[in-house]
């Protein structure tokens, strides 16, 4: 039997609570959630007998409950429809809107190194939120030059990446997870014309760096890389990064200086540097899954999609579905982290390079075939005519 999750509207002060139209979630729910960027639900609700109540708490800033999990209507878009007055909302989770008001005004003068718990500390502790956290796994630490000034909200966007974190809400609850920790093997497969019947590739290269200039630790503190001017004074490691590959595929895309204190021997802050930048365009992976096994945050699931040359290991870092419409196949999305996008990067370079290949041998062939046809030309057939071969392939 096919079970739908709780969907309600409430007031934003929780005097009242009205269950929504399932036949409205069933034509019009959407509930799209992406690693570390959002956390979203949309749907359109129609005024039918009944449903007035849940119609009219459907404002700006009310409560939708979906699955236990707190969303606040952000757009309201009221219209009449065929006769039918309709309101098409929009919704946040809750987190991502509380999260605006934990706040740390004062600034921690200065670049700092920073683990991921001491900075998260910095804006949890103490606020009037009730957002709590917990942690699981071990994070970076990152250099954050004078720390305050800001949201929670503003600081996670800047840095869950480069801690190399993932945040999962639960409404005022925050669970972070190491990009390990995050995984979870799941023995599942998907399969190029099984359990899917595409996968698209979409790539992006906005944010690309290949050049920059690197300072390591200071001679002494005077040079200290909180010093606002990093080209004045000396430092055990100065260097200019560059990744001549990128370069000649791309061009040449310089970037901010990087500073980073912990570092006295250049090659060790190259290989972290290297590990840092956006030196490949970034690529996304999505697809549409045919099945109606239970897709989870964090899944560990195997691609095979020969066709276009992926077979590998993934990870589902989104998904949008609707799941009050049973004929409603989800997308996913997989694995957006730099080190797995620069492997299917290179796996699909060459399949492209592979189709090249076959397209040039073709070629060769079919122009054999047109010499061995010239042979023929000007022949007398069977019922006394002149034989013409017209077909010329392209060089």
């Amino acid at each position: 039997m096919f079970s739908y999750p709780s969907l309600v509207v409430r007031e934003r002060n929780g005097n009242s609570e009205e269950r929504l139209n399932i036949n409205d979630a069933h034509d019009s729910f959407q509930d799209a959630w992406s690693m570390n960027q959002s956390m979203e639900l949309s749907l359109t609700a129609r005024l039918l007998p009944g449903y007035t109540s849940a119609f009219n708490l459907l404002q700006t800033q009310n409560l939708i409950v979906y699955g236990g999990q707190q969303y606040v209507i952000k757009q309201a878009s009221p219209a009449v429809d065929a006769g039918i007055l309709t309101n098409q909302v929009k919704a946040v989770h809750i987190m991502y809107d509380v999260l605006k008001n934990v706040r740390k005004e004062d600034i921690n003068a200065g670049t700092l190194t920073y683990s991921f718990q001491d900075a998260c500390s910095q804006f949890v502790n103490g606020n009037d939120q009730d957002v709590t956290v917990d942690y699981d796994g071990n994070f970076q630490s990152v250099q954050i030059e004078n720390l305050g000034n800001t949201s929670f909200l503003e600081f996670l966007t800047s840095y869950l990446d480069k801690f190399g974190a993932v945040m999962i809400p639960d409404n005022l609850h925050i669970h972070f997870y190491s990009r390990d920790t995050f995984r979870h093997e799941t023995n599942n497969m998907f399969v190029y014309g099984g359990n899917t019947d595409a996968v698209h590739l979409s790539t992006d290269s906005s944010n690309l760096i290949n050049q920059c200039w690197c300072y390591g630790k200071p001679v002494d503190n005077e040079n200290s890389s909180s010093n606002n001017d990093l080209t004045k004074g000396n430092y055990q490691v100065k260097f200019l990064f560059s990744d001549q590959d990128s370069i000649n595929k791309y061009g040449l895309h310089r970037g901010p200086a990087i500073s980073d204190e912990r570092f006295t021997d250049q090659g060790s802050m190259q290989q972290y540097v290297q590990s840092t930048l956006q030196t490949e365009p970034t690529l996304q992976l999505t697809m549409q899954y045919l099945s109606r096994t239970v897709i989870n945050k964090g899944d560990g699931w195997y691609l095979r999609a020969p066709s276009i040359g992926l077979e590998r290991e993934v990870t589902v870092t989104g998904i949008t579905q609707n799941p009050y419409n049973p004929a409603s196949m989800p997308t996913i999305t997989l694995d957006n982290t730099s080190a797995a996008l620069r492997s299917i990067s290179l796996t699909s370079s060459n399949r492209v390079r592979d189709h090249d290949n076959q397209i040039t041998n073709l070629t060769a062939i079919a122009n054999n075939i047109r010499v061995n046809e010239d042979h023929f030309a000007g022949l007398q057939t069977i019922d006394g005519g002149v034989s013409d071969v017209q077909y010329r392939p392209n060089a």
